[in-house]
């Protein structure tokens, strides 16, 4: 092990131990409380600060906060219940068709089972005619809530016959039915029987019949996005696991290197779930080198008149100087807090800066011998030459791990798996990446 190693290999475990530590303990963290509201029985609002995870899937419940008293409500306890400037839920019991939609476990005909139970359910569209949705483990639903302050299940039904996916779009016929109610089915027949069951299409349907009704055009929120500029600096260690062979060496190992590496990064955080996904791209720059030197004799016995002993030195070596680019997503968890850990997953894309990307040997030797039947005779020799091409351009995959504090970083990434980068197919070379990176960010 190099003394460079003896170095990096503490201040890197030293690094993920303290970084894994602050995770763990972000992560656990409770929910932050939001500013929000719920609906007693008796129709009384109370502004409250709520406990809210933006789950995946509808919450079974609620708990809120008044005056340092907390309480935890389900749906049969409240009338709803919201977010401010975010989300909205209504407490009703409802009715409807389970059963997956998607996939290939789709039943061969039609599931007639009816499941009601009560629920918080998630206000799409508000209006004489509102839309709600229910997220379960299999799937989604969507009801529909009439001026008479009746909901109805939006059915949309699915089964496999003969490997062909078969639907049963019912919703499509009760909402042609309100239109018609409406009196405007006419102009709006290929609308609606044009819809699939997303809340894209059946939303723009339920806010046409509030439209019609009310007279009211119903203005869609723009979705902000959030540009945000970092630069960083950090470490990157890299490793060499495969063996070459060199002019007179086998089994040669590159040793591990550490080098800085720093760049810019931008990143479009999307909006929605409190802004927890984002994309970016980040350009770095870093270059790195690492160096053989091996010395000893070898022996070449042909013959009684062809023999030899040769003593050598050999000094190879690998470098090279390049861009790297990173495409990547990012999850950041609890949003709210002033400790947020993330997690990214990102495509690197290397483009080498040097105009030798080979790895390289050098050799000097002294041999002494017989050649065809010659008295011993001694001669010296040197030579250099290329062990193996390395690719100009390579593609690896990373994951990486992080905490942001304010405007502030800190990041944990690996290659993996760990690319090869040789240009020849037939003789692979791999190499290995794990780095740190400190980040602020200029402009958010």
């Amino acid at each position: 092990m190099t003394q460079n190693q003896n170095i990096t290999i503490p201040f890197l475990l030293t690094i993920i131990s303290c970084l894994a530590t602050s995770i763990v303990q972000a992560a656990s963290l409770p929910s932050r409380s939001l500013p929000g509201y719920y609906i007693e029985k008796n129709g009384d609002t109370i502004f409250c600060k709520i406990d809210f995870n933006d789950l995946i899937r509808n919450p079974t419940s609620v708990t809120v906060e008044v005056k340092d008293e907390k309480k935890t409500f389900g749906p049969g306890d409240i009338a709803g219940f919201g977010v401010t400037g975010y989300d909205d839920y209504r407490s009703m019991t409802v009715s409807y068709h389970p059963g997956p939609i998607l996939g290939t476990d789709l039943p061969s005909q039609y599931s007639d089972k009816i499941e009601t139970r009560s629920c918080f359910l998630r206000v799409l569209v508000k209006g004489p005619y509102a839309l709600y949705e229910l997220k379960t483990q299999e799937r989604f639903f969507y009801f529909i809530g009439q001026p008479d302050n009746t909901v109805t299940e939006l059915i949309y039904r699915a089964k496999l016959v003969d490997q062909v996916v078969e639907e049963d779009q019912q919703f499509k016929t009760l909402l042609a039915n309100l239109f018609k109610q409406e009196g405007i089915a006419e102009a709006n027949t290929n609308l609606v029987y044009s819809a699939g069951y997303y809340p894209h299409d059946i939303r723009n349907l339920v806010e046409k019949l509030n439209q019609h009704r009310t007279g009211k055009i119903t203005l869609k929120p723009k979705a902000k996005l959030l540009v945000q500029a970092d630069i960083f600096a950090g470490g990157i260690d890299q490793t060499f696991p495969t063996e070459f062979k060199g002019q007179y060496t086998a089994n040669n190992r590159f040793a591990a290197t550490f080098n800085p590496i720093g760049g810019i990064n931008f990143c479009l955080v999307l909006p929605g779930h409190f802004q927890s996904f984002a994309i970016g791209l980040s350009i770095g720059y870093y270059s790195f080198s690492s160096s053989i030197d091996k010395s000893g004799s070898a022996e070449e016995y042909q013959s009684a008149n062809y023999h030899f002993t040769s003593t050598y030195n050999e000094h190879m070596s690998f470098a090279r100087s390049q861009i790297q680019t990173n495409l990547y997503a990012m999850y950041i968890f609890n949003k709210f807090g002033k400790v947020r850990p993330y997690v990214k997953v990102g495509v690197y894309e290397n483009f080498s800066m040097s105009n030798n990307n080979d790895i390289t040997y050098a050799y000097t030797s002294s041999s002494t011998g017989i050649r065809n039947g010659v008295i011993p005779i001694s001669w010296s020799g040197q030579g250099a030459g290329a062990v193996l091409s390395t690719k100009d351009f390579y593609v690896a995959l990373n994951i990486a791990a992080g905490l942001m504090i304010r405007r502030q970083k800190f990041e944990l990434v690996a290659d993996y798996p760990q690319p090869d980068i040789s240009a020849d197919v037939s003789r692979p070379f791999r190499i290995a990446s794990f780095g740190f990176c400190y980040y602020y960010t200029l402009l958010k």
